[in-house]
């Protein structure tokens, strides 16, 4: 169990130390700073959702804000969990498919009681790609709660087709472009699932669509 425990250790300070390092390579251009700033600052309880194929960089623009991401029981989740820690994240284990209802109740406290920013991935650990899990819905439900959607594309990345995400990875020194969408709770007070899916559909569109101002190599 040592042995185990040691190499996991290892495995975790590795990729972490390489994803850091990788990042370091890429230039980010924001949408809108100032709005970041101010959402980053703000202690208003926030429920922060984007897809799981942006997952990569994300790990990058949230380092060291405290903020709870979700974060799947598997094995797999284990190692992300572990590396989200090394970003200064603080992970709340669980997904829609096993330890759902305790994660719901962690996340609920977590907004509730200390004013928490909130991550998940809106497609939850497994999909399918694109659609909304129930368990944002209930979160949303709470009074109080802002809802941002966040999204992401490169100038030069590696897409991973027979991924069920379709996972990206920005290449090396290529630029990322980043855009944190309105408030989904304004001016809505029933929100659907297909509603959240179309504004984080259009978010990404707006991210795409910065790169066709100019030529960017696509590596698939």
């Amino acid at each position: 169990m040592k042995f185990k425990n040691s190499l996991f250790k290892i495995e975790v300070a590795v990729l972490s130390f390489l994803i850091k390092i990788w990042s370091l390579t890429l230039r980010l251009k924001l949408k809108d700073k100032s709005s970041w700033e101010k959402l980053k600052t703000d202690k208003k309880p926030k429920l922060i959702i984007f897809w799981h194929r942006h997952l990569f960089y994300l790990l990058k623009f949230f380092q060291n804000s405290g903020f709870y991401p979700l974060i799947s029981l598997s094995s797999d989740g284990e190692l992300i969990a572990a590396i989200a820690r090394k970003f200064g994240l603080c992970p709340i284990r669980g997904s829609s498919s096993r330890g759902g209802a305790a994660a719901l109740l962690k996340i609920l406290k977590k907004i509730k009681d200390e004013q928490a920013t909130v991550l998940i991935t809106a497609d939850g650990p497994r999909g399918p790609a694109g659609k909304i899990k129930p368990g944002i819905l209930k979160i949303m439900e709470t009074k109080g709660v802002e809802v941002f959607p966040v999204s992401w594309y490169a100038s030069r990345k590696k897409i991973f087709k027979k991924s069920w995400d379709q996972f990206i990875l920005p290449l090396p020194f290529s630029t990322i472009f980043l855009a944190v969408g309105n408030n989904l709770q304004n001016g809505s007070s029933d929100l659907k699932a297909e509603i959240i899916e179309d504004r984080l559909n259009l978010l990404e569109k707006e991210c795409i669509n910065y790169f066709l101002k100019g030529v960017s190599d696509e590596q698939n």
